[in-house]
């Protein structure tokens, strides 16, 4: 053909010129789809490269290896629960459920099925522990000749060697009388720490409380261990109070007062241990018991002192605040300077009911203040009631002795 009769003749040489340039981008974008493409190819072949290099060196180990088989039973724990109902909580050690639980007190049994070392270990460290801690209840058994249930709260130690005993107005036998009696004694405890505001670095050691029927054994029982025996006056009681350790026998009477006679004593003890290496004032001392004897039982059946006079009409009554609110304002009166320059030895059983009464009056007047008075008065072997009373209240004896015929006619 005619290069004048061509088609592109009749092109315009814009649009010719237009066409000429996407021709040549169109190329372009062809060659940077291409690079792409090649770049895009030799990542992906790297990564399969990467998944057969697994497959080939991981994968064998991992299937290789067998899933952990839990234990149905104890969780690969090597424990399970122990075959025992243990003590109530707040008894630390009970001799009877060391004896009786197969697991020997150690709070949980072995799983047959999947034994751990460290499960075996710590059971046995366990039950030796508590073997150990039973020796000296099978040496009180061997020299007393009698059983006995043993049982330890957080500040109490009793040893229980009565068949059966009435506490909080039950009776209950062994072991559940033991367990009920110590946590009695705890709560008598812990009410004198709530009065004394004793800190808990002040507690110091526990207090062995030892009740039986023999007295011969229980004898032969003291002589060897505290080097004294348990007869006194009334034949059945050894006291200890700065060794914290206190001993009573019941005969053949009833045991309904024992418990009431074993809480007013043991309240010796928390007085003692307190005011160590001194001993606390006698109105403190016996006002304090009598006042820890009322403030459970409401009544006052038990002294520490002679009876002087014998005839006196508040031994015969234990209603104390009732004879006390009608002696307050009469010649009956007992003035505190009066009991403060008295030795307890020489307090009569209406000594005892005033000292009580002072003690009840100063406590619920400001317990902070009584507890700042208690410490005060423990830091000298012969301290200064008197005093020490101005020192912390302000008040002189005879504003002491109206306060209280006052508290003692409203509260009484």
């Amino acid at each position: 053909m005619h290069p004048s009769r061509s088609p592109l003749h009749r092109v315009p040489p814009r649009a010719l010129a237009r066409t000429s340039a996407l021709a040549r981008g169109s190329a372009s974008s062809l060659g940077a789809s291409r690079g792409h493409a090649s770049r895009t190819s030799g990542a992906r072949f790297a990564a399969l490269v990467a998944v057969a290099a697994f497959f080939a060196t991981q994968l064998p180990a991992a299937l290789a290896q067998k899933p952990e088989k839990v234990c149905y039973k104890c969780k690969n724990t090597g424990k399970l629960e122990p075959r025992s109902t243990p003590p109530p909580e707040g008894i630390l050690h009970d001799s009877h459920f060391y004896r009786t639980d197969p697991d020997g007190g150690a709070g949980f049994s072995l799983c047959d099925r999947t034994p751990v070392d460290e499960a075996i270990q710590e059971y046995e460290r366990i039950r030796a522990a508590n073997q150990k801690w039973l020796e000296p209840v099978l040496e009180f058994e061997e020299t007393t000749g009698r059983s006995c249930v043993t049982v330890e709260t957080e500040d109490i130690k009793l040893f229980l060697g009565l068949d059966r005993v009435k506490i909080n107005r039950k009776r209950h036998r062994q072991p559940r009388a033991a367990r009920e009696y110590a946590l009695y004694l705890q709560r008598v405890y812990d009410r004198y720490r709530e009065l004394f505001g004793v800190e808990s670095s002040e507690r110091g050691a526990k207090h062995e409380v030892y009740i039986t029927y023999d007295k011969t054994g229980m004898d032969a029982y003291v002589r060897k261990h505290f080097g004294s025996s348990t007869s006194n006056s009334s034949g059945y009681t050894y006291s200890s109070p700065k060794a914290y350790r206190y001993v009573t026998r019941l005969g053949a009477d009833s045991d309904e007062k024992l418990e009431q006679r074993v809480v007013y004593s043991i309240a010796t003890m928390f007085l003692f241990k307190y005011h160590r290496p001194g001993k606390p004032p006698a109105w403190i001392d016996i006002g304090f018991k009598s006042f820890l004897e009322h403030d459970f039982y409401e009544s006052n059946e038990n002294y520490t002192f002679r009876e002087v006079p014998p005839d006196d009409p508040y031994k015969a009554d234990s209603d104390w605040k009732k004879r006390l609110k009608r002696d307050v304002n009469t010649d009956a009166f007992v003035s505190l300077a009066e009991l403060a320059g008295k030795e307890l030895v020489s307090y009569s059983y209406r000594d005892a009911a005033f000292a009580f009464g002072y003690v009840d009056f100063f406590f619920n007047h400001d317990p902070a203040k009584f507890q700042e008075l208690i410490r005060k008065l423990k830091t000298s072997r012969n301290p200064d009631s008197m005093q020490a009373i101005q020192e912390i209240y302000g008040w002189l004896p005879a504003e002491i002795d109206d306060l209280y015929r006052s508290y003692a006619t409203r509260n009484y």
